[in-house]
């Protein structure tokens, strides 16, 4: 099984901005799920601390192989949110592994 982890931050100072873009992405992100058979698992989580380190939102995927994972990044509904994603500027931060 493989576990794909990305962490995404805004570079947006504006608060409401930017909760409206997290906002955006992360549902965007959820609806992946009804659209990609690879995806065996999908959780999104919006970060709650304060912490100047701190990321934004997380998402948590697996996938049965490192084939499957691929078809995910390659897929057609995936590629509109990366659009999305690049639109708004985010810092990513990745680790897949496999286990």
């Amino acid at each position: 099984m493989i576990k794909h982890i990305v962490f995404f931050k805004s570079p947006e100072n504006n608060s409401e901005t930017k909760l409206a873009i997290i906002e955006n992405i992360v549902s965007s992100l959820r609806a992946l799920e009804n659209k990609i058979s690879q995806l065996i698992s999908l959780e999104v989580g919006v970060n709650i601390s304060d912490r100047e380190i701190a990321y934004d939102f997380a998402l948590f995927t697996e996938f049965k192989n490192i084939e499957d994972l691929n078809i995910y990044q390659n897929h057609i509904e995936h590629l509109k949110v990366v659009k999305q994603i690049k639109a708004n500027n985010l810092q990513l931060a990745v680790v897949d592994y496999e286990i």
